[in-house]
C-alpha cells in the first residue's frame, strides 16, 4: 500500500463504517452518522464532515463541458463499431479526424500530443480495413479487415480498441489529471469524477438504466465485487471522490486532505486500468488455446489482446509525476505484446505461433504484480468480471 492510500483510506472508512453505529457516531468529532477528517487520520486543521454521499448540488453545470466531450467521444467511435457490424459501412479517415477535431476543447487537444498522433495512424489504417476480411497469416496480408467481430490492422492490432481505450488514459485520464493539478476546487472534483466515468449517485453498475458507470469507472465495477465486505476499486475511489470532493469545497485548512484524496484517485484510476490488463491477459490466453480454436475464438483473443496494448500504451508520454507507470516500463509490455510504440507490430502471431507467443501473456501480469504490488488474492480477483 502507498503511502497516500496509506494516509486517506483508513480515515474515510472508518468514517463509512461508523455511519449508522450510534457509539461510533458519537466519538467523532462533530458526531451524527459522519466524522470530521481532523483527528481521524487526516490535516489536525481539517474539521470537514465526510458525508455518506457524494455532493452533488451543482453537477450539471459543473461538468457541462464534460458531458458535451463524452457525448462526442461516443459520437467519434460510432462509425467505428458500425463498420465492425457490416462491412457495407467503410468510414472515412477525413470523416473520423473531423470527429477527433471537432468541438471545444476538442478530443484532439486534450489528448495527449504522442497519442493523438498514434490516433492519426489508426484511424488511417482504420479506413483501409473497413469493408475488408481479414485472417491472421504469416506473412501478414496486406491490409487487415473484419475478423469475426472486430476489425484489425495487417498485423493483428486492434484498431477500434487501440483508439478507444488508449483515450481512457492519453485523453480522460490526462485532462483530469490537468483539472486538479493545482488547488482544485469543488466543481474540479465534480469534473475530474465525470471523466473517470461515474455519476455522484455511484451505482456500481454499468446498466443502471439513468447512470451506468462507463469508461473506466466501468472497469472498477467490473473489479469489485460488491458482494465482498472488502472494498475493491470502485468503492475506494467512491470513498476517495468523496473526501475530494467534501476537502476541496471546505478550504485552505483541508487543503492537504484534498491533495491526498486526489492523488488516491488517481493511483487507483491507473492501478484499475492496470488490473483489467491482467483480466485480459488470463481471458486471451484461454480463448487463443482453445482446442481446436474458432475463428471466433482466437479473434477473441485477439480483441483481448488489443484492449491490454491500449490500456498500457495510452500512459506513454504522461507526465511521470502523474503515473506509477514509467514509460520504460511500458515500452516493456507492449514489445510483449507484439505491438511496440515504433515499429511493426506482431500481435498476430499470437494467433499464427501460439504456442510460443501465449507464454508472454503471464510476464506481462508477472510485471504488473511487481509493479504495483499486487497481492497473489489480488491476482487471482482480477481474472474475474463482477
Amino acid at each position: 500500500m502507498n503511502f497516500t492510500r496509506a494516509l486517506l483510506v483508513p480515515w474515510v472508512l472508518a468514517m463509512v463504517i461508523g455511519c449508522g453505529d450510534d457509539d461510533a457516531a458519537g466519538d467523532n468529532p462533530g458526531g451524527g452518522g459522519s466524522g470530521a477528517v481532523g483527528g481521524a487520520g487526516g490535516s489536525s486543521t481539517c474539521t470537514a464532515k465526510m458525508p455518506d454521499t457524494y455532493p452533488a448540488a451543482d453537477w450539471d453545470a459543473n461538468t457541462a463541458v464534460e458531458a458535451d466531450v463524452i457525448a462526442r467521444f461516443k459520437a467519434f467511435q460510432q462509425p467505428m463499431k458500425d463498420a465492425e457490424l457490416s462491412a457495407a459501412v467503410k468510414p472515412t479517415a477525413s470523416a473520423l479526424t473531423g470527429l477527433f477535431d471537432a468541438g471545444s476543447p476538442s478530443l484532439r487537444s486534450i489528448t495527449t500530443p504522442y497519442y493523438a498522433s498514434k490516433i492519426d495512424g489508426l484511424i488511417a489504417e482504420f479506413e483501409k480495413a473497413a469493408g475488408n476480411a481479414w485472417k491472421p497469416a504469416e506473412p501478414p496480408p496486406v491490409s487487415g479487415g473484419i475478423y469475426s467481430k472486430n476489425i484489425f490492422d495487417a498485423r493483428g492490432r486492434d484498431l477500434r480498441q487501440a483508439i478507444e481505450k488508449g483515450m481512457f488514459a492519453a485523453t480522460t485520464f490526462n485532462t483530469a489529471v490537468a483539472l486538479v493539478a493545482s488547488n482544485p476546487d469543488a466543481k474540479a472534483v465534480d469534473r475530474m469524477l465525470a471523466l473517470y466515468g461515474a455519476h455522484p449517485s455511484f451505482p456500481h453498475d454499468d446498466k443502471d438504466p439513468n447512470h451506468p458507470d462507463q469508461f473506466t469507472a466501468q472497469y472498477a465495477k467490473r473489479r469489485d465485487d460488491k458482494t465482498s465486505a472488502n472494498p475493491g476499486p470502485y468503492r475506494k475511489l467512491k470513498l476517495s471522490f468523496i473526501a475530494a470532493r467534501t476537502t476541496a469545497a471546505a478550504g485552505a485548512d483541508c487543503a492537504a486532505d484534498r491533495d491526498a484524496a486526489v492523488k488516491a484517485i488517481k493511483t487507483d484510476w491507473e492501478r484499475t486500468l492496470m488490473s483489467t490488463v491482467v483480466f485480459y491477459a488470463n481471458d486471451a490466453a484461454k480463448k487463443l488455446t482453445v482446442d481446436p480454436p474458432t475463428d471466433d475464438d482466437v479473434a477473441a483473443g485477439l480483441h483481448s489482446l488489443g484492449e491490454m496494448v491500449a490500456f498500457v500504451h495510452g500512459y506513454r508520454q504522461i507526465d511521470s509525476a502523474e503515473r506509477t507507470l514509467t514509460d520504460q516500463d511500458i515500452d516493456d509490455l507492449l514489445a510483449l505484446l507484439g505491438a511496440p510504440a515504433t515499429g511493426d507490430a506482431t500481435s498476430y502471431k499470437y494467433a499464427t505461433e501460439t504456442a510460443t507467443e501465449v507464454g508472454k501473456l503471464p510476464q506481462v501480469s508477472a510485471k504488473l504484480k511487481a509493479i504495483y504490488g499486487f497481492t497473489d488474492v489480488e491476482m487471482e480477483q482480477f481474472k474475474v468480471a463482477y
